[in-house]
């Protein structure tokens, strides 16, 4: 089948390129979207994205749209399709917002800007675009550290994210939000006002506390709208009369990533209360905008993985599943999907294809862009969908990807690949591109179990509270038992079997080596290995309070029970911890605290640090060594 085709190569998977942030024009004709880099090609230069452009008929191929010095991304069409804003750091001073007109031409500097504008919108007159931007460093503050030889003063930054407004024809530029108050989230309402998420703080942790405010479009005090205990939301969006506002909410471990339910609130509390539109979905949302009525919302959501385009009729709350397939579509809150004539755009990608444009009219899909050629040479595995069940009866789906070329029957490796967040999904997407290792270990012979245990997105708001206060509980037996059931198939041999993961992965990496000693390598990145000095140095430090519902200041409970190090002296498993060194959501601590443990209990173990990395890697050197040290550790130990 895969005839003179080579397996995949650490190389090829960033070699893919990075396709993104589909924008369609209001009247369906054209569609913007990134294509860029997976990784920076070094410490200094950041990824090379441009715009491109593809009409939605088909009739003339994608073409680059932006060009010049730097990264442009963000692409957002003018109410009136005519012109397009985007942020670019061609000016060589962070990002700055340019205007390009459909037609082409030169792109225009758009005002002349303290800091970097973040998440653009246009008005609906067109008239203006709000943004957000960091508030520029504190002259004193910097004064004294500058003085005392850089000296970092803990909590002193205390730089708030605001809300700006920018005048198109001029330039002119106002601040909405003053005040101890951190936006982390706004839409334009149809009056000029804007509702936001806001928190006091700017910290990462004060997001999962958040609430919904209203600002006036003169600016002003916040007026708070809702908050609710262990709630997080995103993607407020007004209806077109101003009356009502849906929103996004969920209880999640990350920002940027989150599909939950829909909750529709009336500003006016007298003509509806608070009510969830979507109670009892056994799905998970995560895009909506409002029909030009107000009388339904377009919705994008995963459904048990698959990712489906619903239709919500607001007054009755009966929800029309207009198209779901087993693909995933690139994840923007603020994208413009959807055409006035009903025409869908999307990147999307399916288990065999990387992202790609795609439309959707009249029921069928019609590929827009075919921007990887080179894998025509290059072999895949093939995916299988699986469901098994936990041992408390809960039904669990995942993927398993097999090896190049396999043949029914025969017994190989296994590596268990668990997802982060826990709030996140495996979807129905390509897993050989970017950070995904997964067509890699196919063509090492090894097949890939991804698994989707309780506390994932998709399966709907029970699924996805069900490991709270549980963590390394019910969704790790879910874990194990795909991995039985995988061997009861007759297809993962049950004397090479590994685990491994990142992040809340690399968590539940840890966490298994220490409950049993079936697996013969772990793979342990960014992983949380001691929730008390977790607490006390991440930077989502609240997270883990709402989480585990304990506190961390008392001995002998969740704390402790749930850490991996407390169990480091039954760990046999010869373990590859992996971090970046700058790091502030787990910080590489918690790395070098399992490193330090099975060191001293003489489990082999190795541990690489990545300079200048957050929580995610972002240089490509970084990520090849990374990928070529998960090769080796598999090659030695299974």
């Amino acid at each position: 089948m895969n005839g003179e085709r080579r397996p995949f190569a650490p190389e090829d998977s960033l070699d893919i390129a990075y396709v993104r942030d589909a924008q369609i024009t209001v009247d369906g004709a054209l569609i913007a979207f990134v294509v860029g880099d997976w990784c920076r090609p070094d410490a200094e230069r950041g990824p090379t994205n441009r715009i491109w452009l593809v009409p939605a008929d088909g009739s003339a191929p994608a073409r680059v749209f932006s060009g010049g010095p730097g990264s442009d991304h963000t692409p957002r069409w003018s109410p009136d399709g005519q012109t397009l804003a985007f942020l670019s750091n061609r000016a060589g001073a962070g990002d700055r917002i340019y205007l390009l007109p459909r037609a082409g031409g030169e792109a225009q500097i758009l005002g002349d800007l303290a800091g970097s504008p973040m998440e653009i919108s246009w008005s609906s007159d067109g008239r203006q675009i709000a943004f957000l931007m960091n508030d520029p460093e504190d002259a004193q503050l910097r004064q004294r550290r500058d003085d005392a030889g850089g000296v970092i003063e803990v909590g002193a930054d205390r730089r708030q994210t605001r809300l700006y407004t920018i005048d198109v024809a001029d330039g002119t530029t106002r601040v909405v939000t003053s005040g101890a108050t951190q936006i982390w989230e706004y839409v334009w309402a149809p009056d000029g006002s804007f509702i936001v998420v806001t928190g006091e703080s700017p910290i990462e942790s004060s997001w999962f506390s958040a609430q919904l405010a209203r600002v006036a479009a003169a600016g002003g005090d916040l007026e708070p709208l809702y908050s609710a205990a262990e709630k997080q939301f995103v993607a407020p969006r007004v209806a077109p009369d101003g009356r009502q506002i849906a929103v996004l909410s969920g209880f999640w471990s990350d920002r940027g990533g989150n599909a939950g339910d829909i909750l529709l609130l009336t500003h006016d509390a007298a003509l509806l209360p608070v009510r969830n539109l979507t109670e009892g979905y056994a799905g998970s949302i995560w895009w909506i905008r409002w029909s030009a009525d107000g009388g339904h919302l377009d919705a994008l959501a995963y459904e048990q993985g698959d990712t489906a385009l619903l239709r919500i009729d607001v007054a009755t709350g009966v929800r029309e599943t207009r198209w779901r397939g087993a693909v995933r579509f690139d994840e923007t809150l603020d994208g413009s999907y959807l055409a006035a004539d009903g025409t869908l755009a999307v990147v999307r990608e399916d288990a065999n294809s990387p992202a790609d444009v795609w439309v959707w009219r009249a029921g069928e899909w019609q590929q827009r862009t075919h921007l990887h050629p080179q894998l025509a040479g290059l072999a895949l595995g093939e995916t299988r969908l699986l469901h098994w069940q936990s041992p408390d009866g809960l039904a669990v789906q995942g993927q398993l990807l097999l090896p190049v070329g396999y043949v029914e029957g025969q017994r190989v490796p296994l590596v268990v690949w668990v997802h982060g967040g826990p709030a996140d999904l495996f979807t129905r997407g390509f897993y050989g591109a970017g950070r995904y290792m997964m067509q890699i270990f196919a063509g090492m012979g090894y097949a890939t179990l991804m698994t989707n245990p309780r506390g994932s997105t998709g399966w709907g708001a029970a699924f996805l509270e069900a490991n709270i206060a549980d963590f390394g509980g019910g969704d790790y037996q879910d874990i194990v038992a795909g991995v039985d059931y995988v061997i009861g198939l007759g297809i993962a041999d049950a004397e090479r079997l590994a685990i491994g993961g990142w992040s809340y992965g690399g968590f539940m990496a840890a966490w298994a080596i220490g409950q049993t000693q079936r697996f013969k390598a772990a793979l342990a990145g960014a992983a949380i290995t001691n929730w008390r000095s977790f607490h006390g140095t991440a930077d989502i430090g609240a997270w883990d309070q709402i989480s585990l519902r304990a506190t961390p200041y008392a001995v002998g409970n969740i704390y402790d029970q749930r850490s991996p190090i407390t169990y480091a002296a039954q760990i046999t498993t010869p373990t590859l911890i992996l971090h970046g060194q700058n790091d502030i959501i787990v910080p590489a601590s918690q790395g070098m605290e399992l490193y330090r443990a099975l060191c001293d209990h003489g489990i082999p173990a190795e541990m690489a640090l990545y300079p200048r990395e957050p929580h995610g890697l972002q240089e490509r050197a970084h990520i090849l060594d990374r990928s070529r040290r998960y090769i080796a550790w598999l090659k030695k130990y299974l």
